[in-house]
């Protein structure tokens, strides 16, 4: 519970500057996001919280 409510958290925020900034699109991020999933995994992040890091990112980049 606690490692999504900060991933939505991370991807609120992600997902607004990618929004605000030209040029820097949300598939940029996903792409980051999946390839260092492997480095999250090992210092103990589960791939639900990068899952929902996405989710929330793309979402809120939709709207903005």
């Amino acid at each position: 519970m606690g490692w999504m409510l900060f991933a939505l958290f991370l991807g609120v925020c992600i997902g607004s500057l990618t929004g605000l900034i030209p040029g820097f699109h949300v598939n940029n991020v996903a792409l980051i996001a999946l390839s260092l999933s492997p480095v999250a995994v090992g210092i103990g992040i589960p791939l639900d919280a990068v899952a929902g890091i996405i989710v929330a990112c793309g979402t809120v980049h939709t709207f903005l």
